[in-house]
């Protein structure tokens, strides 16, 4: 089972922000990952071409005009070859599938079409994400913002064209 994460790079993205969130796969990798990673025009393509070549990853680096971070993820998730897709942010960071692990193998969760993941959300300050222990019983996970946003969600991929593209 491949699974796609896909990053925007926005034009005023920092490397350090692509860094944090291209690690924290890295670091937190069980499973077969592809890193699928939308530069705005060439924006950091340098620096993420430099970087990525250190280690052993399946990378789609894709460039060109988008209509923003939406737009971005329309078109990572369209170059996208996995069996489920995870956005993340410039600065997010994955924690990882342990959960993911045990949801996939988890009857209940066999005819999810979107799946809660464990992620850490940046936009000025941190917070978590929801994952989907918060509906099992440890309410003290429950982030104190909003949790519609697309980071932290696992789709199946099939779903996701389905009903979005």
């Amino acid at each position: 089972m491949l699974i796609s994460i896909c990053i925007p790079v926005g034009p005023s993205e920092k490397f350090a922000d692509v860094q944090i969130t291209i690690d924290s796969v890295l670091n937190k990798s069980e499973r077969e990952v592809e890193l699928v990673i939308k530069m705005f025009e060439s924006h950091l393509s340098d620096e993420i071409r430099n970087y990525i070549k250190n280690f052993n990853l399946n990378v789609r680096l894709i460039e060109g005009q988008d209509k923003g971070i939406y737009d971005a993820f329309n078109i990572c998730a369209q170059a996208a070859s996995g069996d489920f897709l995870i956005f993340l942010g410039c600065g997010d960071e994955f924690l990882g599938f342990r959960d993911v692990k045990d949801i996939f193998e988890n009857k209940a969760y066999v005819n999810s079409n979107v799946i809660y993941a464990g992620v850490i959300i940046y936009d000025g300050k941190k917070y978590m994400a929801f994952d989907n222990r918060c509906f099992f019983g440890e309410r003290r996970l429950f982030p104190w913002r909003n949790p519609c946003h697309s980071q932290g969600l696992i789709y199946k991929r099939v779903w996701f064209f389905k009903k979005y593209i």
